[in-house]
């Protein structure tokens, strides 16, 4: 889970990987290797760019949406994440409320997300959007797709935050 846990770190940090459906040449290479990319795109009307990471993590897609689809497992495993609360769950519609520890100058930020779940053809996804805190825009999704065969997971986390 060490991947996950960087992978969200350097979303955070404000770094970006760009994750397509499918990779470029020497991509695929690269994510095998263990490498992590980056991508940040401009999103017009905001000032926030959308932050994509992709990543290769050496889990089953399973197991890896075991943790990303329960958000009260969150503080403590994700950076800067210090407190994280399932608020509700009906079906594959979810409410989370979490706390960013966020780095100087910033204070600690609250947000409360509507979160939807879905898995099709073996793929997992949660997108979430703010539903209130102290973010302006807050929002983003994570998909688990199989790889080499399912034995391991490539992450897609996109993410567009302004607090």
């Amino acid at each position: 889970m060490n991947t996950v846990r960087t992978l969200v770190a350097t979303g955070v940090l404000g770094l970006s990987l760009g994750l397509a459906s499918s990779a470029w040449a020497g991509e695929a290479e690269d994510l095998d290797k263990g490498e992590i990319l980056i991508s940040s795109e401009a999103v017009p009307g905001s000032e926030a760019p959308r932050i994509t990471v992709r990543a290769v993590v050496d889990s089953s897609p399973e197991v890896v949406w075991g943790f990303i689809s329960h958000c009260d497992l969150y503080a403590g495993r994700m950076p800067r994440i210090v407190e994280s609360k399932e608020l509700s769950r009906d079906g594959d519609k979810v409410s989370c409320r979490t706390v960013l520890d966020a780095p100087w100058p910033v204070n600690k930020l609250t947000a409360v997300t509507k979160v939807t779940l879905a898995q099709k053809d073996g793929v997992y996804t949660r997108t979430w959007a703010l539903d209130s805190g102290d973010y302006q825009i807050n929002e983003g999704k994570w998909v688990l797709s199989p790889h080499a065969g399912g034995a391991k997971t490539m992450v897609r986390y996109e993410t567009m935050v302004q607090p």
